[in-house]
């Protein structure tokens, strides 16, 4: 066995402080019973390619352990994605490790500062914690650690799509050994599955400004990165409300530069009845319905997509500021949004995001979080919260400006958004009965499992949710609120029980 291997399976070094989630532990192989209820399984580990070349112990990330897993789970020779796609406990881990490595790779890059990275990094990994100050220097700490470990290397999307394609589960006889990437090369390099490629660009120095001086604008940075990479990321130019940038992207080459990202403040919009690049004047927020993309300008170009936006349940859907309507060349209806770029306004993709009329004597709480009930139209206390699941009875709908509130029995006001409440009674599900053996786990994306039930067992439920909620490229999937966690919500694998 080479040298590393023996290494990398014989003391898998912690990364002090690094609370992430993202398994760091001593492998230890299969013993003998156990090798006989599972096929031999891969464990998959992320290195520094310097530890390999040294021949050192080194730190290592274990992106998912498959082992003792009963073979008759699985069909014969599944790949990861196999897995992936049958969301099986053992690939929650994996995607989570994988998401967390994406922001790394930001911050290690420089694209996202630390103040950015902390609370996405928390809410991949613990979505249900709350974020204390002493949490998050925890995790800074962590993270600062890290970024020394990747300095040099960006995570390989590409890469990571293709080890996807990698078999899953061998027949070796010597487990944890199958797939062992090490940053900047492929343990086997017949595969090619880099997860990370080095940087050889030039460093890009990006300051920002703004023509009056009163905007808060983002922190100074350094990007890195290899040569050909295009960022467009929205932290490096991240859109603000009434102001232009110069630009929304750089090309990372061999020539190192100065980059000054500047915020012209917007003129008023005039109204205007013409077509074509001319705007009508407009102001109210929308929300997607379907997979849509948002657009530099108003004729869409694939050339000049900004981002894509997937499906998602209403209490997740992607929300924009609309400041205007357009239309396109060839007659098509666009929103012009607040940050200057261009969605479709047709109402199969989009919606207004408030309710505009009284349907009815009753609205429902959809939301998991509930909704809050205020004395006041313009919602500036709080005087209750409404569970989620609950009818609410409505005498009035209010407008106030763009936004629309219903008015309660008692004077108060809920709002009208529909990604809070619905005139549609939500099936009422007050208890669900496993299929077969469940597992209960102590956040949405059903990462950390934390107790297994045998078939038949009856699950009272308290509300319902969605996986990454907080993901526009994930559509989510609905999982049951129970009492210490989540279950799944997959009719194939509770039944409801009247």
């Amino acid at each position: 066995m080479r040298l590393w291997k023996k290494v990398l399976l014989g003391a898998v070094m912690v990364i002090a402080g690094l609370g992430l989630g993202i398994s760091y532990h001593n492998f230890k192989s299969a013993s003998a019973d156990e090798a006989e209820e599972s096929k031999t399984a891969s464990i998959i580990y992320v290195v520094p390619g310097e530890a390999i070349n040294n021949g050192d112990s080194m730190d290592a990330i274990t992106l998912t352990n498959l082992s003792g897993i009963p073979s008759e789970i699985f069909s014969d020779d599944p790949t990861f994605k196999d897995l992936y796609v049958n969301s099986h406990e053992g690939l929650a881990s994996m995607e989570k490790a994988k998401d967390s490595i994406q922001v790394l790779s930001y911050f290690s890059n420089g694209f996202w500062t630390l103040d950015e990275t902390v609370p996405m990094v928390g809410k991949i990994m613990f979505p249900d914690r709350e974020l204390t100050p002493e949490f998050k220097e925890s995790f800074a700490n962590g993270l600062e650690n890290y970024k020394k470990e990747l300095a040099g290397y960006t995570f390989s999307v590409d890469g990571w799509q293709k080890f996807l394609q990698q078999p899953a589960i061998t027949n070796d006889t010597e487990a944890g050994i199958d797939y062992s990437y090490p940053i900047g090369q492929a343990a086997d390099s017949t595969a090619d599955t880099n997860l990370f490629v080095h940087n050889d660009s030039s460093l890009v120095h990006v300051t920002y400004a703004s023509s009056d001086g009163q905007t808060i604008l983002p922190k100074d940075r350094d990007l890195t990165g290899f040569a050909g990479e295009v960022i467009t990321d929205d932290h490096v130019f991240p859109k603000i409300e009434g102001y232009t940038a110069n630009i929304n992207s750089v090309t990372l080459d061999g020539t190192e530069k100065d980059l000054k990202v500047f915020y012209q403040k917007n003129p008023s919009i005039s109204s205007s009845s013409e077509t074509g690049d001319s705007v009508r004047n407009s102001s109210f927020k929308v929300y997607g319905k379907q997979k849509f993309y948002r657009y530099k300008n108003v004729d869409f170009k694939k050339s000049e997509r900004i981002q894509k936006y997937v499906k998602k349940p209403r209490i997740y859907a992607p929300v924009f500021k609309v400041v205007g309507t357009a239309t396109s060349r060839a007659g098509n209806p666009r929103y012009k949004l607040s940050d200057g770029t261009y969605i479709t306004a047709k109402s199969a993709y989009v919606a207004k995001l408030y309710w505009q009329k009284m349907t009815t004597q009753t609205m429902y709480v959809t939301n998991p979080k509930g909704v809050k009930t205020h004395a006041t139209t313009t919602f500036n206390d709080q005087i209750s919260r409404l569970k989620q699941g609950s009818a609410v009875p409505v005498t009035k709908l209010v407008k106030v400006g763009n936004v629309t509130r219903y008015e309660l029995p008692d004077g108060t006001y809920i709002t009208g958004s529909k990604c809070y409440v619905t005139p549609n009674k939500p099936r009422t599900v007050i208890k669900v009965q496993g299929r077969d053996g469940r597992n209960r786990y102590s956040d949405v994306n059903l990462n950390e499992r934390l107790q297994h039930y045998k078939k038949g067992h009856v699950f009272k439920v308290t509300g319902w949710d969605y996986s990454h909620g907080w993901n526009k490229t994930v559509h989510g999937t609905k999982r049951y609120k129970v009492a210490g966690g989540y279950i799944t919500g997959n009719p194939k694998l509770v039944k409801i029980v009247k």
